[in-house]
């Protein structure tokens, strides 16, 4: 399965004076606002003209281990933040919050293939996750 996320700026607000901007993926700034709390993160669409957009779509699959591993673990629930807030992969919700599946891309011939071992990520992910929640 495959995304093509929209590419916006986000606004993350750390103290009275400490504001920083940067460019993520859409679905990441529920993601951001998570980890420093509501109100914090918001989308700046004075600066989005400077964003370049995706050509190509990604794997979806491969994204959702890649924002397991930037996000890392939520402090209080033990759990990744990612998983907090979109729950399993295969229940569909960070698709839709990614703009949903697109068609898979045409396979070029002398580029690697897109996901090599997502499945081998994703059962480290579910080992971590399920060690958490033990150790909870």
């Amino acid at each position: 399965m495959y995304i093509q996320p929209q590419i916006v700026c986000a606004k993350i607000q750390r103290d009275a004076v400490e504001i920083h901007a940067k460019p993520v993926y859409e679905h990441e700034l529920k993601l951001l606002a998570t980890i420093h709390g509501d109100g914090k993160v918001s989308r700046d669409t004075t600066q989005e003209h400077l964003i370049t957009q995706l050509e190509r779509p990604i794997d979806a699959m491969e994204e959702y281990m890649r924002c397991e591993a930037v996000y890392g673990m939520h402090p209080e629930i033990k759990d990744s933040v990612v998983h907090h807030c979109y729950g399993d992969f295969e229940d569909g919700k960070f698709v839709k919050a990614a703009g949903g599946a697109v068609e898979a891309p045409k396979a070029e011939p002398d580029q690697p293939p897109l996901r090599p071992a997502a499945a081998a990520r994703k059962a480290e992910a579910d080992a971590r996750r399920a060690a958490g929640k033990a150790a909870a």
